[in-house]
């Protein structure tokens, strides 16, 4: 498996009782959306990586619910393992990057996530929601 090098949300609020999910364009393609991440820092723990990313990356402050699972992927020389969190939304605290972001409801962010690994995440982070927030 390797061992991890990054950490990501995936950030949720509800509105009108209904869930929307974070997602943003990507650093190096703006053509792709996917899930706030980026490389933990030394000493720093995944759940703290976590955090810092999504607050970077969005301007987004919010708390973890618990862990949904990990993507492995090759970006030129690097393997990247990035475990992701479900992260529940609690305020904005600045711009974040200079990159779109966006609210979807469920079937808004499987559409725009450009990777396949990406989407079985948010179903899997969905299906979460559902239990914490009793919607379906």
């Amino acid at each position: 498996m390797g061992t991890l090098t990054h950490a990501g949300g995936i950030v949720f609020k509800c509105v009108d009782d209904v869930p929307r999910y974070l997602v943003v364009t990507a650093k190096t393609n703006a053509s792709h959306w996917v899930l706030p991440k980026g490389h933990l820092e030394p000493g720093e723990t995944p759940e703290a990586a976590a955090i810092r990313e999504v607050r970077e990356e969005t301007g987004i402050l919010a708390t973890i619910r618990r862990p949904v699972g990990a993507l492995h992927f090759q970006v030129g020389d690097e393997q990247v393992r990035a475990q992701f969190f479900l992260m529940e939304y609690q305020t904005e605290v600045g711009k974040g990057e200079l990159r779109e972001k966006r609210w979807c409801t469920f079937d808004e962010g499987l559409e725009l996530l450009t990777f396949p690994d990406t989407q079985e995440l948010l179903q899997e982070a969905h299906q979460l929601v559902a239990t914490l927030i009793r919607v379906t």
